[in-house]
């Protein structure tokens, strides 16, 4: 691919393993502007592949208990609000004591 991408005068940027990734990607995105275009070709392992495709078909699954388990907590008063609230007032009666 790479050599067909080239001959047709297209950028060609390439990665195997998550460092290659890293600074690829940072040319791929951030590189200055030009009008010559890019592709971007990156190799996984299968196993890779597999979890991440797992992931992304199985994201609202593995969403809505966390959304539900979270609205029940501040339903029954023990969301991150709550918390601030209880340390709150017991600073004031830290203070009022003293």
């Amino acid at each position: 691919m790479r050599d067909y991408v080239q001959a047709l005068g297209i950028n060609y940027i390439t990665a195997s393993n998550k460092q290659e990734f890293d600074k690829a990607s940072k040319l791929f995105l951030f590189e200055e502007r030009t009008d010559k275009s890019i592709v971007f070709e990156v190799f996984t392992s299968p196993e890779d592949e597999n979890d991440a495709l797992y992931q992304m078909y199985n994201l609202e699954k593995m969403a809505i208990p966390e959304l539900k388990r979270r609205i029940k907590n501040v339903l029954k008063g023990e969301g991150p609000m709550t918390l601030i609230e209880k340390k709150y007032k017991a600073s004031l009666e830290n203070l009022n004591k003293g």
